[in-house]
């Protein structure tokens, strides 16, 4: 399999994103925060371009969201640990409330 590097640059590729805003068509597919009921963050997106991923249909786009609850100067901290892994034993406390992976058309 072998190792591959991702390279960041201002050049859109048609791969994805990091951040920014989601390519979400429909509202109604953005998730919410199970507490607050606010919209989730989106944390990236991917399209069928990026290591040639077989899953994504040529048309769609995978994309990831968190729900984190802002400060004036970051996060809160406690909103971080809701999604946070640290060790492989971490995993089993992870209840995927608050995060989502949605496979979508790309808006």
């Amino acid at each position: 399999m072998g190792i591959k590097k991702i390279y960041f640059s201002d050049i859109d590729q048609g791969l994805g994103q990091l951040g920014g805003g989601a390519w979400v068509s429909d509202l109604s597919l953005w998730p919410s925060d199970p507490e607050t009921g606010a919209l989730m963050l989106p944390l990236m997106a991917l399209t069928p371009r990026f290591l040639g991923t077989p899953f994504i249909p040529q048309d769609m786009v995978l994309s990831v969201f968190i729900s984190v609850q802002r400060t004036t100067d970051g996060f809160k901290r406690s909103s971080l640990r809701n999604f946070t892994v640290n060790q492989q034993a971490e995993l089993k406390s992870l209840n995927g409330r608050y995060s989502r992976v949605i496979v979508h058309k790309k808006a």
